[in-house]
């Protein structure tokens, strides 16, 4: 039975003498299936089987299978969840700690295992699949600044935070650029142009003042306390 296409005067001849025609279509239904996948027959998958089976692809994917493809990309290896990296076999390698969602986007602090966080990472759905978006480098002088500093943009409003005293506003985007202003916590800014990197920092320069300040101490409003 290796074709459906068999002649008529095959398809309706008595399998077994002396069975008639009823058994025999009992025969041939048990043989061939009758259209849902049984055995003998190949069935194109319809709408609901497909997009059945495009859900549980994108259901395979998750943010931290997006690292994974990010850190290899960088030549590296990803040890998943720094606080489940184990010495003897994740040591040297990168781990990351989720620190923060919103919408379809996830925030996570990256490193070396059993050493410092060096970079942010931002992970993001689009399309049904998961994808390192946007990364920038952490600064440990900037550990209690609560919230997450999701990427921005130019135009974007952000809140001065946790500085506990003032944030410097510099002349350019550099630690040794001349401090020309200094804005104190709860301060709204928007931006106006960057982020460019420099001495291990992004900074953006301001709209309205004259000088740039870093990202480590601006946070989008809704993650302002």
């Amino acid at each position: 039975m290796s074709s459906l296409r068999a002649p008529a005067k095959t398809l309706w001849r008595p399998l077994i003498p002396g069975l008639g025609l009823t058994a025999a279509a009992v025969l041939l239904a048990a043989c061939f299936g009758d259209g849902d996948g049984g055995p003998g027959v190949s069935v194109t998958p319809g709408a609901d089987a497909t997009a059945a089976a495009t859900a549980t692809a994108a259901a395979v994917d998750s943010p931290e299978e997006a690292i994974a493809r990010y850190v290899a990309e960088q030549g590296e290896e990803y040890a998943g969840d720094c606080a489940q990296a184990q010495l003897d076999k994740d040591f040297g390698k990168t781990c990351t700690a989720f620190k923060g969602e919103r919408d379809d986007q996830r925030a996570y602090l990256a490193g070396i295992a059993f050493s410092e966080f060096t970079t942010w990472l931002f992970v993001d759905r689009s399309g049904g699949r998961w994808a390192v978006v946007a990364s920038q480098p952490y600064q440990e002088a900037a550990a209690d600044v609560p919230g997450v500093p999701w990427p921005l943009a130019v135009g974007d409003m952000a809140v001065v935070t946790g500085t506990d005293d003032c944030l410097n506003v510099r002349e350019g985007p550099g630690l040794d650029a001349p401090a020309v202003d200094c804005l104190p916590d709860g301060t709204e800014v928007v931006l106006a142009q960057g982020p460019l990197e420099a001495d291990g920092y992004l900074w953006w320069r301001l709209e309205g003042r004259a000088g740039w300040v870093a990202v480590d101490w601006l946070r989008p409003p809704e993650e302002s306390p």
